[in-house]
């Protein structure tokens, strides 16, 4: 290769790079279509786990929420319940445009997790897009206060996967989850 083919890949690099941060940082600094503005991010709590399933005792057969923390998301538009000893993240999507905020749930050490996305999106394309791999099944449940809510259920290499959609307001809203412990954070959601 020689010097000025160098120059000009480096130069390449150098760009795309400058773009990629510059597009997370517009990302980043532009506001929600909500009411509020966002300015308080969620905490991001490190906590030792070392067996992350004792984090989601079991009462009857039934996930118990009642002495979850919550969280709440003024600007949002909602709060959620999630396990104890469990950290949130809140991240952008520099890819998916029409996603607004993805909020995870996870124990640390990180083995499994629970997230919402909250999107720009017609709930049918949100359907569609959920259930185009490897679909098991699809079926209407009533949850709690959302009431009516989607339950998409793939297979993947090593178990199941379960997408709940629903529609709220403007927007679509998606956790993905284990469909016991998705269930079970969503009859905790209530919209403030």
């Amino acid at each position: 290769m020689t010097r000025s083919q160098k120059i000009i890949l480096f130069t390449a690099l150098a760009l795309i790079i400058i773009l990629y941060a510059l597009m997370n940082s517009l990302r980043q600094n532009e506001k929600l279509p909500t009411v509020k503005n966002r300015k308080d991010f969620s905490p991001k709590t490190e906590v030792e786990i070392t067996n992350p399933i004792a984090v989601i005792p079991k009462r009857d057969g039934f996930i118990d929420t009642q002495n979850w923390p919550v969280y709440r998301g003024e600007d949002l538009g909602f709060e959620i319940r999630y396990p104890t000893g469990w950290g949130i993240k809140r991240l952008y999507s520099v890819y998916a445009k029409d996603e607004i905020v993805f909020l995870i749930f996870s124990p640390v050490p990180y083995d499994f997790s629970a997230g919402i996305s909250i999107l720009n999106t017609p709930f049918e394309k949100v359907v569609e897009s959920e259930s185009s791999k490897n679909l098991i099944s699809t079926e209407k449940i009533n949850i709690g206060e959302l009431g009516s809510v989607l339950q998409i259920t793939r297979a993947n290499s090593y178990d199941e996967d379960v997408s709940f959609v629903f529609q709220h307001g403007n927007y679509t809203y998606v956790m993905r989850s284990s469909s016991d412990l998705g269930r079970a954070m969503l009859a905790t959601l209530t919209f403030i």
